[in-house]
């Protein structure tokens, strides 16, 4: 990563110290996401949860000159603000930001993808997860955050992801906690 991206991950750290509006993933968790797609030679991404784009920096890094991120967000500040935070980036070629619910965008959406990242509400992992289940490739990946650090929210996304027959799903304890969940049919 360049010293402006590096400059704008950081930012976006020292903003969400002192706002309640913004919880980045952890720097580790970021790379680990790059990592994925790199490792997995993604070329198809969907991120449910954009916010001020820090996840979504990551991702678009790792996919620039190779792939595509189609990334969905509700709110519209925090899209601008991603937007802005991507352009500086250089990486706004690489993202397909769409703006609305995500429950009503998966169904119109054609593309497989490689990597889903979750990272939205919780109460919505569950039937997003049952959207996408025909939109992920076999092998695929389907990543939810916040694991760890909303384990009661998040407990009956991962009791059914774990219990779900056409996946293998487990817990990586890397800063809020990823649900990694691989589509083996």
């Amino acid at each position: 990563m360049n010293k402006t991206i590096l400059s704008v991950l950081k930012s976006i750290e020292e903003y969400s110290k002192n706002h309640s509006d913004v919880f980045p993933i952890s720097f580790d968790q970021g790379n680990f996401l790059a990592e994925l797609i790199t490792s997995n030679k993604a070329s198809m991404c969907l991120e449910l949860g954009v916010s001020h784009g820090y996840s979504t920096i990551f991702q678009a890094h790792a996919l620039k000159g190779k792939g595509k991120l189609i990334a969905i967000e509700m709110n519209s500040a925090k899209i601008e603000l991603a937007t802005k935070n991507l352009k500086k980036c250089e990486l706004l070629d690489v993202v397909d930001i769409k703006w609305g619910s995500a429950q009503k965008i998966i169904p119109k959406l054609n593309e497989m993808f490689d990597i889903v990242f979750m990272d939205h509400l919780k109460d919505q992992y569950v039937n997003c997860f049952d959207l996408l289940f025909d939109k992920i490739k076999i092998n695929g990946i389907i990543v939810a955050d916040n694991m760890l650090s909303h384990q009661e929210e998040c407990l009956p996304y991962q009791d059914y992801v774990r219990s779900h027959p056409d996946f293998v799903s487990f817990l990586v304890p890397l800063g809020n906690g990823f649900e990694l969940s691989i589509r083996k049919q």
